[in-house]
């Protein structure tokens, strides 16, 4: 009888998800997944082929609130019924298994981390990160397995990896589609609407003592104002690669383990653009 805002984990340690309740006054996670969670997602028992990205989708037209989890090391996309199970907690349910397309013949070179449900137009699209590109398929749960080519792996404008989906939420279906091409660290901004044209790409650049965002793996944009520090919206993203440094071995070469989020108020990204993007803090709101 209780609604509250959920935060919803994948645990790749156990191929299962972990699931938080948001304490609004506090802000702070309880655990509520629900005892009997189920055991696997993707029943591989080797450890890899785990539950690894995550996106979650209330449904439009049923109503259900899902996850969707993809397949490290692996081709696979589920999609789970998140229910109460009577007593406070949260259960899962796998009801659709998506399988993306293998065109090397090793399911693991199709591994996707990215993913992202479009809440109004019911489109789960799926970033491939090495092969193929951005695929989308229908979110609904008897929305059959069909895939289509958003766009290549190919293109100018991507550098493999592709990683972290966003969407930013305009009025009667318009805004955009964000793409984070990890291995020039640009965002891509795809059109949300029609065929998802290509509008151009954006860099976020050093700033005063903040360093610059390189190799991220993910991101989220919200257009609502958030207090008045972001009154336009907010673009938070991952910085793989933060400043100071922190260089630690990785097999056998030496990485930059040090990672942080960046907050970029959605503004800044908007009127960087030659034709400035879209900034509308009311017609969406995602509580609605």
């Amino acid at each position: 009888g209780e609604q509250v805002d959920l935060a919803v984990t994948s645990d790749r340690q156990n191929d299962t998800l972990a699931i938080f309740k948001i304490d609004p006054a506090k802000g702070q996670l309880i655990n509520v997944t629900a005892p009997d969670m189920l055991a696997t997602i993707f029943g591989v028992d080797d450890g890899e082929q785990t539950a690894y990205g995550l996106c979650t989708y209330t449904s439009p037209v049923d109503g259900i609130t899902y996850a969707f989890t993809t397949e490290a090391d692996g081709n696979h996309v589920a999609q789970l019924a998140l229910t109460d199970n009577g007593n406070g907690a949260v259960q899962a349910q796998v009801v659709r298994m998506l399988t993306l397309p293998v065109p090397t013949g090793d399911p693991g070179d199709s591994q996707s981390e990215g993913l992202v449900a479009d809440r109004e137009l019911g489109i789960l699209y799926v970033a491939m990160e090495e092969e193929h590109g951005i695929v989308k398929f229908s979110a609904e749960a008897n929305g059959g397995t069909d895939y289509e080519l958003v766009r290549s792996i190919d293109e100018d404008y991507f550098a493999p990896d592709i990683e972290g989906l966003t969407i930013y939420y305009g009025p009667e279906g318009t805004g955009y589609l964000l793409v984070s091409s990890q291995g020039d660290s640009t965002i891509a901004v795809l059109d949300r609407a029609g065929d998802n044209a290509y509008l151009g790409s954006f860099i976020v650049g050093d700033s005063k003592k903040i360093d610059q965002v390189n190799e991220s793996d993910g991101m989220d944009v919200i257009n609502v104002a958030l207090g008045p520090k972001y009154p336009m919206g907010l673009l938070v993203l991952q910085d793989g690669a933060n400043d100071p440094q922190n260089v630690v071995p990785d097999e056998e070469e030496l990485e930059n383990n040090s990672t942080n989020f960046k907050f970029v108020p959605w503004q800044n990204v908007a009127q960087g653009f030659t034709e400035q993007l879209l900034i509308d803090p009311e017609s969406y709101h995602p509580r609605n």
